[in-house]
Formats: structure tokens, sequence, C-alpha cells
């Protein structure tokens, strides 16, 4: 998975820190990799959106799914949503974050007793998601 295309920029790290811009787009091939379909009806396909930050100690890992607008923008949608229940539910979706964490956990977490903690949670409401905080904190910590 390390290896794809881009997967290194929605990483926070000491040693690596991506612009705000290649943190928050969405990751194409990742779903590729583990073959998910990210139609979710006829009209709409979806993106992937994930971010990782590693803390001294915790691993924390954010998943969402947005949907482009006609207009511009993306639609956010967390992972629980009834509206794309039949695409977080599918094996392939489901392998495809189950790998990721087990990534996470395996290349940063086991050796320093790294907790991971997984955001589902990141659909904005009126101000910035938790996981512009995380950015914004990280930025702040010197990472």
């Amino acid at each position: 998975m390390s290896n794809i295309e881009k997967f290194w920029d929605h990483i926070r790290v000491a040693c690596h820190a991506p612009d705000t811009e290649q943190m928050f787009s969405a990751n194409k091939q990742l779903p590729k990799l583990f073959g998910v379909d990210m139609t979710v009806d006829e009209i709409n396909e979806c993106e992937f959106y994930w971010n990782g930050f590693v803390l001294k100690d915790q691993i924390i890992l954010a998943m969402w799914v947005g949907i482009r607008l006609p207009r511009g923008g993306v639609k956010v949608f967390i992972l629980v949503d009834d509206e794309i229940k039949p695409l977080a539910t599918s094996l392939a979706f489901r392998n495809m974050t189950y790998w990721l964490a087990t990534w996470f956990t395996a290349h940063y977490g086991l050796w320093d007793r790294r907790e991971l903690k997984l955001v589902l949670d990141c659909k904005p409401s009126e101000s910035k998601t938790i996981v512009n905080f995380m950015h914004l904190l990280a930025s702040k910590c010197g990472m």
C-alpha cells in the first residue's frame, strides 16, 4: 500500500509534513488497489478520503467519503451514513479500511506501543472538521 501514488501525502509525522491541499485530497489509488467500486448510484461516484496522524502515544486514522457536487465542492459522508451504506458495507471496502488500519498499526504502533484510534465521524457542521483541527494541532506541535 505504501508504494501507491500519493499514499504518503495523507500522513502527518514529524519527518513528513504534506501541505493541506495534498493531505485533504481524495485518494483514488487505494480503492483501485482493493477493487472497491466507488459508485453509489447511477449518477454519483464517491471518493475515498483519509488522513493519518502519528502522535507520540497514539495514531489517529480518519476516514470519510465524499461526492463531488456539480457546482463544485464535495458533499461529505461519514462511513456509517445510510446514504453510502451499500458502499461502506461491501467486502472490498471493509477489506480496504481494515488493511489501512492494520498497516498503520504495524508501521507505527507495534514497537513504540502507540495505540490506533479510528475517527469515522468527519462530517463538517458549520465549522472545520475534526480532521482539519487535528491538522492544525499537528502543525502547531511542530509535526
